[in-house]
């Protein structure tokens, strides 16, 4: 039996030696990008900050402010914000109007915290695309 795994690896030696077999793969000879890769998936997000930074009192989950946000999408592209507070589980929820983007997502934010302005300390976020607007 030979894996996938060494198949490929002949493949990219292969090309190295300037061959042709990559030419017959479905991506035409274009690796995919893996998950780990920092450039991988919908973009690269410039001045990215690590999870591993967040301070540690809001993994202690014992005051109100600490916020995580995140996106359900569907199949047809339409959106809603979520927003948890962590120490509650208090759900905040919105329909985006234009599907994943930064700005209108940035609206809908600051829209659903303007009542809780004051007490806002932290917003966890993942890395999509919809929270990493360019400035």
């Amino acid at each position: 039996m030979v894996s996938y795994e060494t198949m490929y690896r002949w493949i990219w030696e292969d090309k190295r030696k300037k061959g042709t077999l990559y030419q017959y793969l479905r991506r035409k000879g274009k690796k995919y990008n893996k998950r780990g890769n920092s450039l991988a998936g919908r973009g690269y997000i410039p001045n990215r900050v690590d999870i591993e930074e967040r301070p540690a009192i809001v993994d202690q989950k014992e005051r109100f402010g600490d916020w995580e946000m995140d996106t359900i999408v569907d199949s047809f592209g339409h959106a809603i914000l979520t927003l948890t507070e962590r120490s509650t589980n208090f759900l905040l929820m919105a329909k985006l109007p234009e599907g994943r983007k930064a700005l209108p997502t940035a609206k809908t934010v600051i829209r659903l915290l303007y009542p809780y302005k004051n007490s806002v300390k932290t917003i966890t976020t993942d890395n999509g695309c919809e929270f990493a607007a360019q400035r």
